[in-house]
């Protein structure tokens, strides 16, 4: 706007000539990748013949789907292709590929897990891993949380000899064939690969002398006889050879970075940390050879502290948009990409990246391409090279609410974890092994290492800068206790004080410092010399001096100074020594480690949920009990585990009335199925012991109501797990609309690119009723509640409010006491009236014994399984 019309011509050709260049540019670079361009009839239109379309499997492996099929091994002479493959009962199987026919047959039997296949290089064998020999831990349902098996990752390596009538070769021989088998590769190199399929199941043979053990791959070394075998042991990787000449295995090297095999199997390499090993594989095969004989001949490289690679940034660049696009199209879940023309996208979003001039802008380019799929659950990560500008050192925090005052910060709330698993304690109310602290709301802390924390506006932020971890000095006003607990410090001071006179007596009996509050012994200095010099310089002057090892220690009344200071402070005129002034209050010197900034977010987190779950008791009478998930992930030990903390949450209360699952904000994960399956568990039998309350044979099962709590903010797995609590009808759903995200991804699909920027790749939609779910559509709460946001601010949970009124009204006066135990049998047997001809059992007992058969008609048995579906309350 406002310039000539000669101006705005010269900008359009402009234009026009930097769309011909941005496509001479991509020409040129689609063609040396070897995606050129292939002439079409309509001169307005042409098509990159390897990326147009939608790509399909059907060429390479009969129509199976990429992420189905894996570990692809071809045969000495390439006539077939080894690989396994997902069968529909969802375990892998090994499948061989007749390049010539197209014929493909099954080697192993889908009731177990099979993969990793690998042909000999004679052609004779197909090694593979099988997990057919299942081991699982847990002894009983019976325990602790209903203890459940668990079944260990091990693995065994098999041989399948490829022809009727020949052996695997380790055969070491019978009375009719006492050289067993004769293992010759240039035997087999002779001879084109043939696979006999009769019976090919049967022939299947067990690698001997290997031990059980979690394995992750293995090549075949030297001329065949020989398994280069990578396994986990006590959490270690290491690397092993094998020879199956010796039948033994000898362990190499802990840890690589990465192993290595030539392609003709006679070196190999370990790539460590300490530089590059290169290995003779007959070498390592010699009988009788150790360890460190092995590692010995080995020819080791270093690589240099540094060197430089030469990049065209552009080119990579353009490279990582054409890869993540062909990668997304032919991994998306949905063949037709949801209707959107691929190709077109490809091409309209392909100039951008010319544009760019940093690489953390092409994660904008493919994330704005992907969005096109219009699917929630796509991530995109690029490594970027940006700098990043420092933001100095991160204050701490104590994990508390302060107010200020004149004669320092009052602690006006200190934040409470209790039952929360992994969540820290406040720094004020903390007992580990190097802080003892127990603060109280109307303390003040009067200076932080010696300054007065009314001299700065934002004491916390920059007294506690950087000392996160570390041991601060806190000097305390303390507010009045009560009169237990003035009792309970003066017991413990006179214990303080009978211990200090055994040690000088010579004695080392009785309590150790360190139980009573103080360090582990009288003398013991503080370990932080920051912290001695500090104690030291704002001890009391001729006050007598108490080992520096206990955490509170009195230092006497403030000094004049430093209240006129705080009075000033808070803007009151100092009226100067008046006769009705008040004495100036004493302090106490309290050792304290504050938290990370992102603890304390973990603990206000954490205190949240503790403060809902008192709510609840209380408005409930204790008979509901409250249950939050942060998440809905599951990684290990060691890890983030949301089924830990439903476990921590669910389990004692599994004999309450009613139970509250709040999944608001809650981000996903992949643990709805262990959840549902917990609470569909039904009671149908139950037991007694002689003493103490009974139990429900169907360990752990929750016999109440149940209502779960969803917002904007739920999303993916969660969602998943509140449409199922729909669909079983285990209870309703309250809240608002959720995120609307639920087509999956798997590890398998989440694509590296060349420099180890990913994304995710949406490769499985769940569907119910005939129409896909939850995506773009959300969970539908069975009841609306909004939670206003003023409302929400002054602590209002409306949604909170609205789960607790619909659960007393479920509830209502149904029991889930237990049944109560019958009455106990009389089976005593008379024997005198059984030698006179009569039953020699009690009347009375057969009297009842008949009439609890006469009720044990088919009505009742209707009865009992109303009962039980009613407690499924599946629609």
């Amino acid at each position: 706007l406002g310039r000539s019309p000669a101006a705005r011509r010269a900008a359009r050709r402009a234009a026009r000539v930097g769309r011909r260049v941005s496509g001479r540019r991509a020409s040129l670079h689609l063609a040396s990748i070897g995606l050129g361009k292939e002439k079409s009839d309509d001169k307005a239109s042409s098509v990159y013949a390897d990326i147009d379309g939608i790509a399909s499997i059907d060429t390479m492996l009969n129509g199976f789907r990429p992420e189905g099929v894996y570990g692809l091994a071809w045969s000495p002479d390439s006539s077939y292709i080894a690989f396994a493959k997902d069968e529909e009962n969802d375990f892998s199987s090994i499948h061989v590929l007749n390049v010539t026919s197209g014929e493909s047959t099954r080697i192993t039997t889908p009731s177990y897990n099979a993969h990793s296949p690998k042909f000999s290089p004679d052609g004779l064998y197909l090694y593979y891993f099988s997990d057919q020999q299942i081991a699982s831990g847990g002894s009983s349902p019976y325990g602790a949380r209903g203890a459940e098996p668990m079944f260990y990752e091990t693995s065994r390596l098999m041989c399948v000899p490829l022809r009727i009538g020949m052996t695997c070769p380790f055969f070491i021989g019978d009375e009719l064939n006492p050289e067993g088998s004769v293992f010759d590769a240039e035997f087999g190199k002779a001879l084109p690969t043939m696979i006999s399929t009769k019976n090919i199941e049967q022939r299947a043979q067990v690698v001997p002398d290997l031990p059980e053990a979690q394995y992750l791959g293995f090549n075949i070394i030297s001329d065949g006889s020989g398994m280069l075998l990578t396994l986990v042991e006590d959490d270690q990787v290491i690397v092993a050879v094998y020879s199956m000449y010796s039948r033994q295995i000898l362990p190499l090297y802990p840890d690589p970075m990465a192993v290595v095999v030539s392609g003709d199997m006679q070196v190999f390499t370990l790539v460590t940390e300490q530089g590059v090993a290169l290995l003779s594989a007959k070498g390592v095969l010699q009988p009788g050879l150790d360890q460190e004989s092995a590692l010995r001949g080995a020819e080791v490289w270093y690589p240099p502290d540094t060197f430089g690679v030469i990049v065209n940034p552009r080119e990579e660049w353009l490279q990582m948009y054409e890869e993540a696009m062909r990668n997304m199209r032919d991994a998306f879940y949905d063949p037709k990409l949801h209707g959107v023309d691929w190709t077109s996208i490809t091409d309209r979003y392909r100039p951008l990246v010319y544009k760019i001039s940093a690489k953390g802008e092409l994660r904008d380019i493919l994330a704005q391409a992907f969005g096109e799929l219009s699917a929630l659950h796509v991530f995109v990560s690029v490594h970027s090279d940006d700098p990043v500008l420092p933001l100095g050192s991160p204050s701490a925090c104590l994990g508390a609410n302060f107010e200020m005052t004149p004669l320092g910060l009052k602690i006006a709330y200190i934040h409470e974890s209790s039952g929360i698993l992994e969540a820290p304690q406040s720094s004020l109310s903390r007992s580990s092994l190097y802080s003892h602290v127990k603060l109280q709301a109307g303390d003040i802390i009067a200076k932080i290492d010696g300054v007065l924390v009314n001299s700065t506006e934002l004491p916390l932020s920059n007294l506690l800068r950087g000392k996160a971890g570390m041991q601060v000095l806190l000097e305390v006003i303390k507010s009045p206790r009560s009169e237990q607990e003035r009792k309970d410090e003066e017991d413990l001071q006179k214990m303080k004080e009978l211990r200090m006179m055994q040690q000088m007596m010579g004695g080392g009996m009785g309590m150790a410092s360190s139980q009573l509050g103080g360090a582990s012994t009288a003398t013991k200095t503080l370990r932080d010399p920051h912290m001695a010099s500090l104690v030291r310089k704002h001890a009391t002057p001729g006050a007598p001096r108490l080992p520096l090892g206990q955490p509170r220690h009195s230092v006497g009344p403030l000094k004049n100074g430093d209240v006129h200071a705080d009075a000033k402070l808070a803007g009151k005129e100092h009226k100067g020594d008046d006769e009705n002034e008040q004495p100036a209050p004493t302090t106490e010197m309290i050792i304290v480690m504050p938290l990370t900034l992102e603890e304390c977010d973990v603990l206000e987190a954490a205190d949240a949920v503790v403060q809902k779950r008192e709510y609840v008791k209380s408005q409930t009478n204790d008979d509901v009990a409250y249950v939050y998930l942060e998440d809905m992930e599951q990684e290990g030990r060691g890890s983030s585990n949301s089924f830990d903390d439903f476990a921590a949450q669910f389990y004692p209360n599994v004999r309450k009335k009613g139970l509250i699952i709040d999944v608001r904000r809650n981000a996903g994960g992949n643990i709805d199925t262990w959840l549902l399956e917990r609470l569909r568990r039904v009671a149908w039998m139950f037991d007694t012991e002689r003493s103490g309350a009974g139990d429900t044979t169907m360990q752990y099962t929750f016999r109440g109501k149940v209502v779960v709590l969803i917002d904007e903010q739920t999303s993916s797995d969660a969602e998943m797990f509140a449409l199922g609590i729909q669909q079983l009808g285990i209870g309703p759903v309250i809240g608002e609309r959720t995120w609307g995200g639920a087509i999956g991804y798997s590890g398998h699909p989440e694509l590296r690119l060349v420099d180890g920027s990913g994304f995710t790749i949406p490769s499985f939609g769940p569907y119910i009723n005939g129409d896909w779910a939850i995506e773009q559509k959300g969970v539908t709460p069975d009841v609306l509640v909004s939670n206003l946001p003023v409302a929400t601010f002054h602590g209002k949970d409306a949604q909170l409010d609205a789960a607790i009124a619909s659960i007393l009204d479920l509830m209502g006066t149904e029991s889930v006491e237990l049944p109560p135990k019958p009455t106990y049998p009389n089976r005593a047997f008379d024997s005198t009236s059984c030698a006179a001809g009569e039953t020699g059992v009690d009347s009375a007992y057969l009297v009842s014994t008949q009439a609890a058969q006469d009720d044990a008609s088919t009505p009742a048995v209707e009865s009992s399984t109303q009962v039980i579906q009613a407690e499924t309350a599946v629609p």
